[in-house]
């Protein structure tokens, strides 16, 4: 009893070709799980990576470069607010005793120091974007596929004043 599903008569309609039309074999089961032998489905390459994989990585090093550019110009107009309400005689460095001296001086150490870093990191993600974009040319990767992730078109929907 508990093996009576393996026998073909135990077995559905279906199974057993009943639906086959006259003079018709049913399809055996492996040639159905089969990809069609004429079919390719092979993902367009360059240098081992998809348009997808390029475009993430140009997508990255982009967003590095634009958040360091962004960090630096705001440090910099902090720098500027503080310089425009500091008078320049008050101008002097650390260490040298100078009492008087605002630590929100436009030369204040710390925002310069913070200021340095800032173009040292903006250098290095232009640096990596470069390095991208030659490696990006020694593969011979498509310019389309070196943007950021590629802007969906804008559908128009119909209204009224299309009539």
């Amino acid at each position: 009893m508990g093996a009576a599903w393996l026998l073909p008569e135990a077995g559905p309609a279906w199974a057993q070709g009943a639906g086959a039309g006259a003079g018709q074999q049913p399809v055996p089961l492996d040639l159905l799980l089969r990809l069609p032998s004429g079919s390719s489905f092979e993902v367009e390459t360059a240098g081992g990576l998809t348009r997808t994989e390029w475009r993430a990585r140009f997508s990255k090093r982009i967003r590095e470069r634009d958040e360091a550019k962004a960090a630096l110009d705001e440090s910099q107009a902090q720098l500027s607010k503080i310089a425009s309400k500091t008078a320049g005689w008050n101008l002097g460095t650390p260490g040298t005793g100078a009492g008087s001296v605002d630590p929100d001086a436009p030369l204040s150490f710390e925002l310069n120091q913070k200021i340095r870093r800032q173009k040292k990191e903006l250098r290095a993600a232009e640096a990596e974007l470069e390095s991208l974009k030659v490696e990006a040319n020694m593969a011979k990767v498509p310019d389309d596929w070196r943007s950021p992730v590629a802007p969906k078109p804008v559908e128009k929907t119909s209204t009224s004043e299309d009539w």
